[in-house]
Parts: C-alpha cells; sequence; structure tokens
C-alpha cells in the first residue's frame, strides 16, 4: 500500500505524522511525506522519503491579520455541541487568539498546495491519504483521485466542526476550479492519539476513530548525559512549545508572571526548575537567577521523566508527551486550541488552568503547590498515562488503514 502524508508547513502539526508513517514503513508499506518547501529540512530529518509540494506562505502573516476575535461564521452542530464549543468557535476566550475564524487562511493554504499534490498524486498513485486536519488541499486531493482520506489528529478534536462548501466565505473559487461542492474534512477516518478520556466525547464529536497511543516525536536531538542522573530533589519543568511566540509575537513568551511564579516556586520548595527552550528562543528571555537551568533544543520526552510537574503554554505536543509520563499540568493558554487542551486536562483531573490575560505569580504559585501537594493530580496523570498505554501502537493499526483501502 502507498499512503501520502501531508500538512502544511508548520513542524509541530508533521511531527505528530510521523510516527503513524514510520509505523506504515517498518511493515512493509511505501510512504510519502509531502508540505510546503519550507518544511523539507523538518521532513527530511525524519528519515522518511518527502516531497515538497506547492509555494510557501507567510503563515503568521496570515495568522495575525485573521486574529480579530469577531466569527465570520456562527456556531454549528446540536445545542450540546454549540455549548461545548462555543468560545472556541468563536474566539471569544478572554486574552486567547481565535483560530477558528481563518477560513481565508486555510484557503490560500489550501491554494498555494493542491495542484502540485494533486499531480504528484496523479503520479505516484497512493491508495490512501493521511492528512493534518487544517491542511484540506490533502482531503480535496483525496476525493479527486478516488482514495480515502484519513485525518492525523493534533489532541482533542477542535476542528471538528469546520465546514468547507461553497456557501463558506473564500472556498467558492477553489471548489469551482475542481468543480466539486463541498470537501469532506472528517475523511473516511482519523487516526486519534489523544487518550479517550482527554478527547471530546463521543456523542458530542462522533466519527470514526482508530485510536492509537502517542508516541512523541521531537526529530533530531541529543540528550545530554546529566539527564541519566536520578534529581535529588524536586524537578520541574517549565517550557512554552515552539509555535506561540512564532504566532503571537516576542511578548507573548512565557509572561513574566509566569517566570516570575515558576522561580519564586523553586526557591520555596527548595526545586530545581528547568527552563526547557529552543536555541532560537534564549534572546527572549530576561535575565534570570542562577538557579534556574536552561536547557535547549532538549527532547521533552527525555526531559520529562525526570520531573515531578510541568508549567506550559497547551501545545498538544507539549501535553500529550506531559500525558506518556504521567505529570500533572499546570496549563496558561494564549490560543484557542491551547484553551481546549488545557480544558481537557483540567477535566481528567490530572491538572490545572489559569487565564494568561490576569495571572499573577500567586496564581501560580497557589495552582503549583496544589499540583504538587494533592496526591488526587498525580493519581489522575497517573491514570492518564496508563489510557495512553492501554491504546495500540501505531504499527498495531496499520492493519485498520490498509482495511480502509
Amino acid at each position: 500500500m502507498r499512503v501520502l502524508f501531508t500538512t502544511f508547513a508548520w513542524p509541530s502539526h508533521f511531527t505528530l505524522q510521523v510516527p503513524q508513517a514510520w509505523a506504515l514503513q517498518a511493515t512493509g508499506h511505501e510512504v510519502r511525506m509531502t508540505s510546503q518547501p519550507a518544511l523539507m529540512p523538518t521532513m527530511c530529518n525524519s528519515g522518511l522519503p518527502a516531497t515538497a509540494v506547492g509555494r510557501d506562505l507567510d503563515v503568521v502573516a496570515g495568522f495575525r491579520d485573521a486574529a480579530d476575535p469577531a466569527e465570520r461564521s456562527g456556531p454549528v452542530g446540536t445545542d450540546e455541541q454549540q455549548s461545548l464549543f462555543r468560545p472556541i468557535l468563536t474566539g471569544r476566550v478572554t486574552g486567547i487568539a481565535s483560530r477558528e475564524s481563518r477560513h481565508g487562511l486555510f484557503a490560500r493554504v489550501a491554494e498555494s498546495m493542491v495542484d502540485d499534490l494533486l499531480a504528484l498524486a496523479r503520479s505516484w498513485r497512493p491508495d490512501l491519504v493521511v492528512y493534518d486536519p487544517v491542511t484540506y488541499a490533502g482531503p480535496l486531493v483525496a476525493k479527486l483521485i478516488g482514495v480515502p482520506a484519513v485525518r492525523n489528529l493534533f489532541g482533542p478534536d477542535i476542528t471538528y466542526f469546520s465546514k468547507v462548501t461553497r456557501e463558506v466565505p473564500d472556498w467558492a473559487a477553489l471548489l469551482d476550479r475542481f468543480g466539486v461542492d463541498d470537501i469532506d474534512l472528517l475523511g473516511t477516518a482519523s487516526v486519534d492519539s489523544c487518550p479517550p478520556s482527554l478527547q471530546f466525547p463521543a456523542d458530542v464529536v462522533p466519527t470514526h476513530r482508530i485510536h492509537t497511543r502517542h508516541i512523541p516525536y521531537h526529530g533530531l536531538s541529543e540528550i545530554p548525559q546529566w539527564l541519566s542522573d536520578r534529581p535529588t530533589r524536586t524537578r520541574i519543568c517549565l517550557t512554552w512549545g515552539t509555535s506561540t511566540d512564532r504566532l503571537l509575537g516576542g511578548d507573548a513568551f512565557l509572561p513574566n508572571e509566569v517566570l516570575h511564579g515558576a522561580t519564586k516556586l523553586a526557591d520555596e520548595r527548595d526545586a530545581e526548575l528547568v527552563l526547557a527552550i529552543t536555541a532560537g528562543q534564549r534572546h527572549l528571555l530576561p535575565d534570570l537567577p542562577p538557579a534556574v537551568r536552561i536547557v535547549e533544543s532538549v527532547p521533552l520526552s527525555a526531559l520529562l521523566p525526570t520531573c515531578d510537574a510541568i508549567i506550559h503554554q497547551g501545545g498538544t505536543g507539549t501535553m500529550l508527551t506531559a500525558v506518556t509520563h504521567g505529570l500533572p499540568q499546570l496549563v496558561v493558554p494564549q490560543l484557542v486550541d491551547q484553551a481546549a487542551n488545557a480544558s481537557r486536562v483540567v477535566a481528567t483531573g490530572a491538572g490545572r488552568t489559569l487565564a494568561a490575560s490576569d495571572l499573577t505569580a500567586s496564581d501560580l504559585l497557589d495552582a503549583c503547590h496544589a499540583l504538587l501537594d494533592e496526591p488526587a493530580y498525580r493519581i489522575a496523570a497517573g491514570d492518564l498515562r496508563q489510557e495512553n498505554l492501554d491504546q495500540p501502537p501505531p504499527a498495531a493499526v496499520v492493519d485498520e488503514l490498509v482495511a480502509l483501502v
């Protein structure tokens, strides 16, 4: 079987596709990774065969241009669905930038990729297309060549209610060009590595899900020797992912109150605070106390097993990696998908959340003391870790993907 993977040029969306792609390749199937040219180095570093399609777009500029929280389309779904998703769909979550109003941005991304992706598909002739949920060129190409399309989800299913029809602004011209009335964004099935209790309830987002275990993938990375040593005191990880500062600007990186509260927490508890960043984020940091250990580009899957708790921005990769290691989480979201992730972590009992817009260091201290002192959070985090382990690994769901074909 040949499987064509596609995502727009955003590394954190690509990394969530890699474990399933490797599982397919390791079991004898052919895979081809595709994205816009800007993502080629990241794709090649995965060791998987990759092809650049389309042209690059300034997604960050498009994101910021569309950041007005006024929603361009009304809520959809049942009353229960609207009640759950209204803050997400409208962008009216205090202090959080909206994503679901960006129909125009996603249309431009699809338009920039679809011609090359379709030409490759007609030449290479895949049996299955696996696509990132907001890379709409994927299901469109699958429809045009007549093969099943499978979503590769990233965390809680906030894209479930997205629609692409002639009635949706920005899409009519692209649909007319290919002579189709709509694009089925749910696909034939969805590969879902989000543990079921962390996912939105099945009766709210009903669809064919192929459940699989989350396997962290962080790309090429070096693990320092000191991580092999058992910590002699409480260790707390503080990280802010890789997307927030790109999308919202450097001022959104690690709010001062978060940093101040985390360093005070470490001081009060005689704990070690490990700040995990990329090399490109170091210039965003203020002067820090010597007690803060800064690590650059260390994979969280290597760092978190040595930690007792994590404070983070709510990105899916960070959240799910913390889940795999059973850590209580404090989530301080600034984007809508991060807010959805935070709400689900709280629903499982494995963590707490605070709004970034009015956060104080005292709030963070209180929340983190509770995470570390109240056993219920660690027990719930351990249950969530076990739930993830109980899901089949990516190699075990290959037969389900084959069955779709």
